[in-house]
């Protein structure tokens, strides 16, 4: 996934050079090494899952399509009264950059947020990060992130501590927030 369409200085020439209004608009960012570390993916893959081996041995999970439109995402979440925000920055290996919500998309509040990764009207890939795991449970985050797992039959999957979780189960969800805590 390219992150990188849109520069700072592409988001102040977009703004016409106003520092203020870029300074006014909710945005949420996430760190290169956290992308898809915490994702969340249909509990299928834990029956169908294939390990991909490239030519460097570097090892991939091929996922199943998630089959979740923007609209149901934006649905759940206007419905939970989870903000969604305005844009996403993205920080990593070169320059800072922001995308304009086309390629990815957050919703959360304080230092956590789940991530969308797009393409078309449909989502691609689904990911959770936060910079204070602690006020995950102050948030209704958990609450998304719990009805995500039973309306589209999601688990979680945390590639660093090779955990899964089944979020059906509020309580297995709970258990593992407070291991990150």
């Amino acid at each position: 996934m390219n992150f990188c369409s849109n520069t700072n200085k592409d988001f102040e020439e977009s703004n016409g050079g106003n520092k203020k209004n870029q300074e006014e608009v909710s945005e949420m960012f996430f760190w290169e090494d956290n992308y898809l570390m915490i994702e969340l993916i249909p509990r299928k893959n834990l029956e169908n899952g294939k390990l991909i081996y490239d030519k460097n041995y570097n090892i991939s999970y091929v996922v199943e399509d998630l089959n979740i439109s923007l609209n149901e995402i934006e649905e759940l979440f206007k419905e939970l009264k989870i903000e969604k925000y305005q844009q996403v920055r993205y920080y990593g290996g070169g320059e800072t950059c922001v995308s304009r919500t086309k390629d990815v998309i957050a919703y959360g509040s304080l230092e956590s947020a789940l991530f969308f990764g797009t393409t078309q009207e449909k989502v691609k890939n689904i990911w959770l990060d936060s910079y204070n795991w602690d006020e995950i449970e102050q948030t209704k985050l958990l609450e998304a992130i719990h009805v995500l797992g039973q309306n589209f039959e999601l688990i979680l999957l945390d590639w660093t501590s090779e955990t899964i979780v089944d979020l059906k189960n509020k309580e297995d969800l709970e258990n593992y927030i407070n291991e990150l805590i």
